[in-house]
């Protein structure tokens, strides 16, 4: 297995972190993008101009919405296209997009990781599709099944177990071509 890192001065991870977070203004889309499938020990789930709330087995996840999970806990998320994201322990991460029709197996997902830990396996998203951005990087997935962890200093380290995965270095422009 092969690993990509990407590195950036403290400075600009902690800029693009709060970017990634808040999002732009004025969106308030709360569309049902999919469901929690499982939830261990604390998990939050703060809807678009909602308050923080616990996530359940079962409860929807919406476009927009940011997750947190605190120490020792973990949740997986299935989306409407089969596509799974499961967040480790002491993650926060953002579905920004999450657009998929059934009909034309055609969508796009975005997805703001600032830090902690996912692991995330494509369903019937178009290659290309889904992509994932941390403080440092912005992965484009191709059929791909990867695991992005995310430092407090927003350091990226990309691990990927099937498929292929675009790893663009948002510090020093590099793109790199990652597989198993």
């Amino acid at each position: 297995m092969k690993r990509w890192v990407a590195r950036a001065p403290r400075a600009v991870g902690v800029a693009l972190f709060f970017v990634g977070i808040c999002g732009a203004p004025g969106e308030s889309m709360a569309e049902t993008v999919g469901a929690m499938k499982d939830v261990v020990a604390t998990v939050y789930g703060t809807p678009p101009q909602g308050a923080q709330q616990p996530k359940r087995i079962g409860d929807a996840v919406l476009h927009n919405e940011v997750f947190e999970t605190w120490k020792e806990s973990r949740a997986l998320l299935e989306f409407i296209d089969g596509s799974h994201l499961a967040l480790g322990a002491d993650s926060k991460v953002v579905i920004d997009d999450f657009v998929f029709d059934p009909s034309r197996i055609k969508g796009n997902a975005l997805i703001n990781l600032s830090v902690g830990t996912l692991r995330f396996v494509t369903g019937q998203m178009p290659h290309g599709g889904v992509v994932i951005r941390t403080p440092t990087a912005t992965l484009t997935l191709r059929g791909t099944d990867v695991t992005v962890h995310v430092h407090p200093d927003g350091t990226t380290d990309t691990t990927v177990q099937s498929g292929l995965v675009e790893a663009h270095n948002d510090i020093n422009g590099d793109t790199d071509m990652l597989a198993p």
